[in-house]
Parts: structure tokens; sequence; C-alpha cells
């Protein structure tokens, strides 16, 4: 070998990567700033190493006595890395971060960037979660399979350095670090792999509310109820949408037949609802209880997910226990999507909210018609949904299908303030979500599911709708005319709900923007401003490249700093204009008032821009 620290160089535009043979480790410095560097592996012990132009292969034997080999090969924009062993080994990973970090999906809490604070030792796991992360310098570390692995991101105590560790046991480890120039260049990078939405959801489900029934009946749900639900929002003015019948509609989970007591005439009451100018949508899922009339059944025709042994898994969901519909079987796929149909030709239903479809229900090691990994279940069951209802439904489960171009929920958010799951994280996860390739974001119910012993005050749900209303999709549940809540919530929550459907003709455009070229449609600042002092923005966010919206997410607070990028920028309220970047102090915003700022150089169209400001007007009036 010579030299105990023998250098290889591989250089790519502004990249350059170093690699150190003892111990091994390699860095990667971007326009001669170290950007990326791995943790010394003192546990390998280096046999031989060969180089050519683009590519590094190394042998190593590690403290157990196998047998290693590692190659690293360098493409026009990516840096492949494939590590292969005759045995199973524990791979793991560990990369100093020196930036800030993103990505991975849905996280509780969900800081944006990363706090040093994320460990998942079966990821992904559940809602969208996709094995990719990236730094703030344009680097994205991108690992294209379903095999669950382990991931942490810490503080070391003794490098005072961010570390990043992932990996499994395995026989081989396959990733890919993608290299952009920035972080908006590392997006249409990673899009290009995974690919971007070939298709997009109804219009309605942009330019509409959605109402769903969950948060404010739960279980309690009854024919009564939804009717009265669609007259009080006509009654308090609200825009008619898509009603949605969530959770219990059926005597056991799995029937996939109305339960008579509390829907005497389903057929009719959605006739009513359709007459009334909404349209109606059902909740589903995934799963047969044991208790339900259809289990022997799916038994008996093997339509269920099994054990090694043969026998249908027992999976405990949050309704009990049930089997697995298995969607590789072709059998089951006909089955399941007959009932679904039967649903629509027998009571009129528009479409579907499809629930559940997480690897977490689904064991490692469970058997299939056709063989997955956990977290391919949810894409294999999405894949159902985009087939064959992908115009007017409402998901909530992905890995990569990225490409389907579904209508996906965040996962289900409780009544607090916060990055814990609260209202802060509903903007930090749609900032996740879009940077990770799904635009059409419906960002959960407005206030939260009110869970265990959480209420959601006028406050709190006042503030919840204005972060809502400038999103792609919105929807109400919790009703804003109930008793505890004054008229101020009413008039507050009416007006915003028309500002959405004022902006729906803007957000229409973004949409077709993104089934063109994958383009986000709720966007971090840093996205259109690659500005160092815009990567830890998490309160603020762009809708396209037009405006910019500023909520307060602060229990009490009636004013915040506004952080305003590059740029000429109008501030819709006060009808002043700022130079950025630059950083408003104290920006008043009492609780009816959302901060917005147009971009003066890329303005919304005309009719958009007068219609917001009348419900400015409005809203000022209250």
């Amino acid at each position: 070998m010579g030299e105990k620290h023998k250098t290889i160089l591989m250089h790519l535009n502004q990249y350059e990567i170093n690699f150190l043979l003892k111990p091994f480790s390699f860095s990667i410095e971007h326009n001669s700033k170290e950007v990326l560097s791995s943790v010394p592996r003192n546990d390998l012990e280096l046999k031989s190493f060969k180089k050519s132009k683009d590519e590094v292969t190394l042998n190593f034997l590690d403290s157990s006595g196998n047998e290693l080999t590692l190659s690293l090969k360098l493409t026009s924009d990516t840096l492949f890395i494939n590590w292969v062993s005759n045995f199973e080994v524990d791979f793991t990973e560990g990369y100093y971060i020196s930036d800030f970090l993103y990505g991975a999906g849905f996280l509780v809490p969900q800081d944006f960037p990363f706090n040093s604070n994320f460990e998942s030792t079966s990821f992904p796991s559940g809602n969208v979660q996709v094995p990719y992360v990236f730094t703030s310098s344009g680097l994205g570390i991108l690992m294209l399979d379903y095999k669950p692995i382990h991931v942490s991101y810490s503080l070391d105590a003794s490098s005072k350095k961010n570390i990043l560790k992932f990996g499994r046991k395995d026989s081989s480890l396959q990733y890919r670090i993608i290299l952009g120039n920035n972080v908006t260049d590392l997006y249409y990078k990673f899009i290009s792999i995974v690919g971007k939405p070939r298709s997009a959801p109804s219009e309605v489900v942009f330019t509409k509310p959605i109402y769903s029934t969950w948060a404010q009946y739960k279980t309690a749900v009854d024919q009564e109820k939804v009717l009265q639900y669609a007259k009080d929002i006509i009654k308090y003015n609200f825009p008619l949408g898509i009603i949605e019948i969530d959770d219990k509609w059926e005597v056991h989970y799995g029937d996939f037949e109305f339960d008579n007591s509390k829907f005497p005439d389903p057929k009719s009451m959605v006739q009513e609802l359709h007459n009334l100018g909404f349209l109606v949508t059902l909740w589903v899922y995934p799963f047969i209880n044991l208790d339900s009339k259809n289990y022997q059944f799916a038994v008996s025709e093997k339509l269920l997910v099994r054990d090694k042994s043969g026998n249908p898994i027992t999976v405990r969901w949050w309704n009990g226990e049930a089997g697995l519909l298995d969607f590789t079987n072709p059998k089951t796929y006909e089955w399941f999507k007959e009932k679904l149909l039967n649903l629509q030709k027998n009571y009129g239903f528009d479409g579907f909210k499809f629930d559940a479809g997480d690897a977490g229900f689904f064991p490692y090691g469970s058997v299939t018609f056709q063989p997955i990994f956990p977290a391919q279940y949810g894409d294999i069951y999405m894949k159902f949904i985009a087939d064959n209802f992908h115009e007017l439904s409402e998901t909530r489960v992905s890995t990569f299908a990225q490409p389907l171009g579904l209508l996906t929920r965040l996962g289900d958010k409780d009544s607090r303030w916060g990055l814990n799951n609260g209202l802060h994280s509903v903007i930090t996860s749609t900032l996740t979500y879009s940077l990770i390739g799904y635009p059409f974001i419906l960002p959960d119910m407005i206030g939260g599911n009110e869970y265990g012993n959480e209420r959601c005050n006028s406050e709190l749900f006042i503030r919840w709708v204005e972060v809502s209303v400038p999103m792609p999709s919105i929807q109400f549940s919790i009703l804003p005319w109930r008793p505890e809540f004054n008229e101020q919530v009413i008039n507050i929550s009416k007006e915003y709900a028309w500002l959405h459907v004022k902006l729906s003709k803007y957000i229409l455009s973004l949409v077709n923007q993104s089934l063109k070229d994958g383009s986000p449609i709720v966007r971090p600042l840093f996205f259109n401003y690659n500005a160092e002092e815009l990567f830890k923005v998490n309160d603020e966010f762009m809708l396209g490249e037009s405006l910019l919206f500023a909520p307060v997410v602060k229990q009490g607070a009636t004013s915040r700093d506004v952080v305003l990028p590059e740029g000429k920028w109008l501030d819709l309220w006060e009808n002043k204009e700022y130079e950025g970047p630059t950083t408003i102090q104290n920006y008043e915003a009492p609780i009816y008032k959302l901060p917005i700022f147009i971009n003066i150089e890329k303005p919304v169209d005309k009719e958009t821009l007068a219609e917001v400001k009348k419900i400015i007007s409005n809203l000022e009036e209250h």
C-alpha cells in the first residue's frame, strides 16, 4: 500500500471526492467546501483496491473476518455505492453532516430541518416515508429499494458533529449520493429518478373543501348527522365541496355494507347530498376484521396476507383484529374492486377515502401471492387505487408512489400547537412531502383529530384555518359553528374557506406545472431563493413562485417576524412594498390575519389578486 494515509481523488464539475484508505473514509467537497464526510471505518482492514477514472473498488475484512467488497462509481451527477459480502453482515453507514438536513417523510416531531433526534429501527414504517435525505448544500442520499433499514440522526458527543447512520443486516447494501448544484437542482435530479406525477386528481379536490365526519363525530356518525352537516355548510354560507363519510358506517369492519340502524337509507342520503350540490366519498381500508361476515370467505379464497405456515396473519389495527388484504393476488384485487364498485353503483358514491396500508401492519417475512417487503405493500395498494379510483380518492401511505399523482393526506395530526404533530408541523410536514416528490397534498383536518383529552379551542382552530387555506387541498371536520365557538370563528373560517376557492385558479396552474416537470406546489423559501438565511425558516412557505404566506403558529401570538427573500414584495394587507432580503420585525397579525405577500416580479393573475384583496377587506371588517 505504501503510505498509511493514501488518498484517491475523483472529480465531477464542482465536486471533488477524496478517499482515505487507512482507516477507510471519504469526503465530498462542493466548490472547495466539505459538504459530507463518512465516519472512519476503524473496524475494517483494507486488503486491496483498484481505481479507474470513475470507479474505485476496495476489498476489506471486517472484525469478524468477513470479506466485504465496496464499489464506488461516479456518473454524470451521482455517486453509486455498493457493498457486497458472501455473508449477512450488519452494514451500517455513517456520515458527518455539516449542513442542514431534510427529507425522509412523515415524522413526529416534524423538525425542518432535522434536529438531531431522529431514530427508527424499521424505516419506512408508515404514512409517507422515503429512504431519502438531502442537505442544504444540494446533496441527496437515496436508497432506491423497499428493504427496511435502521436509521438515526444524532449529535456525536466526541466530535460535536451531527451523524447520520443507516443500514441493515444483509449480504449487500446499495444506495446513491446525488450531487446537485443546489437544493433546487438536486430536487429535479431526484424527481428524474423517482418520477414526476403522470396524472392529477380531479380538479374539485383543489377547488373545493373536503368536509370529513371524522374529527367531529368519530364513530358516532350516522345518516342524520351527515345530512345536518351538509345543511349547516349551506346555512353558514361555506363553499360546497365533498362530504366524506368516515369511520364507522358498517356493523363489522370488512363487511363493506351499511349499518341500517345508523344509515337506514344510504342511497337516498347520497342522492340528497348530490341534490344539495355536494360530491360524496366513503372511508375504506384494506382490512377484514375477524368478526366480519367476509372473513371466512377471504380465508378460504386465500385473499389475505399469510404467515410462513400458510395461515392468515392477524393484524391489530386501531379498530380491532383483522386479516390484511393481499393486493398482489389478482383474486383479492378483483374482489375488493368489485366491493367498491358495488358501493358506487348501489348508493351513488363519487369516490373513496383510502386509509391505512402502512408497512407497520405488514409483519416482516409475511407471505403474499407475489413476494414483497413491508413498505412495498403500501405502494401496491396505492397502485390499485390509481388504476381504479384515481380521480376522486384520498390516500395517506406510500414510499415510491410519486408517479401515481394521488391526493396524499398528511398523517393524523393532534389538536395542539407545535412541531410535535401539532399545528406548526402541518407546515413542516407539507414542506417535507413537497420535497420528496408528493405535490398533491391534503394537510389533514383543520383543528386536528381531537384524540384523547385534546380539544381544539377557537384560537387554535382559526390559526389552523389560516395555515391550511393556501395549501393545495383543504379539509374541515371540526364544525366551525359548534356551540363552544363564537361567531368570529364562523366568519373568519368562512372567509378563508372562500379564499381557498379564489386561489384555486392559481393552484390549478401549479398542478399543471407539476405534471409537466414535477415542480412542487408548496415550497420552502429556500427552494426559489438559495440563500443561507432561509434554510431554517420553517413557519413560512411559498405557493409556487408568486405568493408567500407567514401564518402565526404560536399560541397567544398576535405578531411575528416575517422573513422576505430577495426581490420586491407587496404586503396585501397593508398595500406596502418591501425590498428583500429583509426581515420585518414584529409584524402585526391579530387573530383574523394571515400575512400574505406577493412577488411583484412574478405576480398572480389580476382576477385572483382582486379576489384575494376583496376577502382581506371582508376579514378586516369582521
